[in-house]
């Protein structure tokens, strides 16, 4: 007798995962709460047309001479510690002259004239710590800067530079309402002002202050913004407004942070005030304080050594900080400690950002003459002895860096059910890595760059899926890859 078999056959569906919006941002959500194709790490790429490219790189800080031949800025093998920028107008009102100061870690000013790169000089004062440097008037038409450290305070001018240990020790200072701001080492709780411009003969009997006893904290920074005199301090911001034409002043408490606002981030970024506390980036306009929402902020590592800075270039906002990663180590993450890991690129009206991983930025500082601007960083760890510059060559300093974008690892909306990856098709116009993680595996391939529409067989099951796109290549762009898909139902 013939018996017949019955042969059990799984149900299967075929389905597809495009990931043809790249330019979507990344986000800190629960991974398997995501969309198939959310991006939840990216860095070193850009993403701004849909596409996976090399992103921003730094090289050394280079400027042309009067000859057209390239000049780098620093070249010595000692570590900086600060670096400023300065215009001058002389005070025949006839020259605009450039500057750039970085002070070495044997506290030693160095000094280049943009226009002149070939020379660099040195300040006969030697600091004993890191200064604080701020834009003063020494009278209506002479600008000078004042250097303030433990030792005292140093004016420089285009006529030279003068030390005045027994004055008030200046941290920061701005020009509103035809009086002099400072904020002084002596008194943080307080704002210092007069109508003498001159700084060095500043003393008691010729200045005035206003006393700060709120919970706000120590004055931290000021600005002149909308034409109007703004105090930062350490949980807020205050405004300070004159009574017509005396010296007495209104004093109007704008905001109030229940988180440590850091110095170094107040930054003016287009046609508003950004800044960032422990617990997030906010937006400052004048006259009111806005969250600026993004995820990616939660992978900030909000502990008591954070260190960022950041600064507005060119209508973006660059911060460098300390980021969570999902595994491995890039760049400056290779040393035993670093304070910063990464440097996020907002662009504020287009809601989007791109990470720069493995650089450890100490300082930005914006470089700018008639004839150029540049984004300038000096840096901790390996890197503590260059000035860079943020280019658009994908390299930090010569060596190419990897960069990743990984999907969500999710279930693909099939809660529970076993999953086959039968095959990927992209374009890769340089040579990639495609990693396909999953619950049960994980696995490599290895894809040439061909420029073209190319498929490639893959083997790799699990019930949760996530995939990586690395590469180092300069020349990378990855687009319209789709991965073909076997639920079993």
């Amino acid at each position: 007798m013939i018996y017949k078999n019955n042969f059990i056959v799984n149900p299967t569906k075929k389905i597809k995962v495009t990931f043809d919006k790249f330019f979507q941002q990344m986000v800190g959500k629960d991974e398997n709460l995501l969309l198939e194709n959310a991006c939840v790490e990216k860095f070193n790429f850009t993403t701004n047309d849909g596409s996976l490219k090399k992103g921003m790189g730094l090289r050394d800080l280079t400027v042309l001479d009067k000859q057209g031949n390239d000049r780098v800025i620093k070249t010595t093998e000692s570590s900086v510690d600060g670096i400023w920028t300065a215009r001058w107008l002389n005070s025949a009102n006839q020259k605009v002259l450039d500057y750039i100061f970085y002070e070495t870690d044997d506290g030693v000013m160095h000094y280049v004239e943009l226009s002149a790169p070939k020379n660099t000089y040195e300040f006969d004062h030697v600091f004993t710590d890191i200064p604080t440097v701020t834009k003063v008037r020494k009278n209506l038409t002479l600008e000078a800067f004042a250097f303030t450290s433990s030792d005292g305070l140093l004016l420089v001018d285009e006529l030279g530079e003068n030390f005045y240990p027994s004055v008030p020790k200046v941290m920061d200072a701005c020009y509103q309402y035809n009086m002099m701001f400072a904020i002084t080492k002596e008194t943080r709780n307080a704002l210092v002002y007069s109508s003498n411009l001159d700084v060095s003969s500043w003393t008691s009997a010729n200045t005035y202050r206003i006393d700060f006893t709120d919970e706000r904290g120590r004055l931290i920074k000021l600005m002149t913004y909308n034409d109007n005199l703004y105090v930062f301090r350490e949980f807020g911001i205050t405004k300070i407004t004159p009574y017509g034409v005396s010296l007495d002043f209104s004093i109007e408490h704008l905001y109030q942070s229940s988180s440590y606002i850091y110095p170094q981030t107040i930054s003016i970024c287009g046609n508003e005030v950004v800044f960032m506390t422990k617990d997030g980036l906010y937006s400052f306009n004048g006259s009111s304080v806005k969250k600026k929402k993004f995820d990616v902020l939660d992978k900030i590592l909000k502990d008591e050594t954070a260190s960022p800075c950041a600064i507005g270039f060119r209508g973006k906002y660059f911060l460098a900080c300390k980021m969570d990663f999902s595994d491995g180590v890039i760049g400056c993450e290779n040393e035993e400690s670093y304070v910063n890991n990464a440097v996020l690129i907002f662009d504020f009206e287009n809601s989007s950002f791109d990470v720069i991983r493995g650089v450890d930025v100490k300082k930005f500082a914006e470089l700018s003459s008639v004839n150029f601007s540049r984004l300038c960083a000096i840096f901790n760890g390996e890197n503590a002895h260059r000035i860079g510059e943020f280019v658009d060559n994908g390299k930090v300093f010569s060596q190419n860096i990897e960069c990743q974008w990984r999907s969500a690892f999710t279930d693909l909306g099939f809660t529970g059910n076993l999953k086959h990856i039968d095959e990927i098709k992209l374009i890769a116009v340089k040579d990639c890595q495609i990693v396909f993680k999953t619950d049960l595996e994980e696995k490599v391939y290895d894809i040439v760059g061909l420029g073209n529409v190319q498929r490639v067989k893959v083997d790799v099951k699990g019930r949760l899926i996530s995939v990586s796109f690395k590469s180092s290549s300069l020349s990378q762009k990855i687009s319209k890859p789709e991965i073909s898909l076997t639920v079993y139902t």
